[in-house]
C-alpha cells in the first residue's frame, strides 16, 4: 500500500483522519483539504516487430530481473500516449511515430499501492534497439517462447494482443 502522509505537503501540520466523500481520507484542518489516496497512472507499451514483442529485462524493483513490457509511471502534463512513447525510447532507444489506446487494467503494488496501468499500441517504430534508463536488456521475443514476464497485467495485455493476433 502506498505509504499516506503525515504531514500535510502544504503546510507541514499534523494530519488527523476524517469521513468525507465517503469515505476515510486524511484531513488538514488549516488548509481546510482533504488528501485522497488515488491510483499512480501507468502505461505499457506493446510494440510488435516481424510477428515478435518487444521487452525489456528489469533493472530495478519492483520484479527486477524480470521480463515486462516497455513502460512506467505518467509524468505530470503528459497524455497516456506520450508518457508511452517517452517510456519507449527511454527504456529501448527506439521511438514510435504513434501509439494507439490498448487496454487497461489495475495492479496491487507493495510500493506504490493501486497502479491503474494503460497499454498502448506503438506503430512506426524506427531506431537502433538498446537497453537504456531502467532496463538490463530489451529484445523482441518470439510470443511462442517468452522469458517469464512479471507483471500480471502485461501477460493479459499480450494475451489479448495474441487473441487479435499480432500486428
Amino acid at each position: 500500500m502506498k505509504p499516506k502522509y503525515k504531514f500535510c505537503p502544504h503546510c507541514g501540520r499534523p494530519l488527523t483522519n476524517d469521513d468525507a466523500h465517503g469515505l476515510k481520507l486524511q484531513y488538514c484542518s488549516p488548509c481546510k483539504m482533504h488528501f485522497f489516496n488515488n491510483p499512480a497512472p501507468g502505461v505499457a507499451v506493446l510494440a510488435v516487430k516481424d510477428g515478435r514483442i518487444l521487452l525489456v529485462k528489469r533493472k530495478l524493483d519492483p520484479m527486477k530481473g524480470t521480463w515486462a513490457l516497455p513502460g512506467g509511471f505518467m509524468d505530470q502534463g503528459e497524455t497516456i500516449v506520450r508518457a508511452g512513447l517517452r517510456e519507449l525510447r527511454e527504456e529501448t532507444g527506439l521511438k514510435a511515430k504513434k501509439g494507439v489506446f490498448f487496454d487497461i487494467t489495475t495492479l496491487e503494488s507493495t510500493a506504490f499501492g493501486t497502479v491503474l496501468v494503460i497499454a498502448i499500441k506503438a506503430a512506426g517504430i524506427t531506431g537502433k534497439l538498446k537497453a537504456g534508463d531502467d532496463a538490463l536488456d530489451a529484445g523482441y521475443f518470439d510470443i511462442k517462447k517468452l522469458p517469464f514476464i512479471g507483471f500480471i497485467g502485461h501477460k493479459k495485455f499480450i494475451k489479448k494482443l495474441v487473441k487479435q493476433g499480432l500486428k
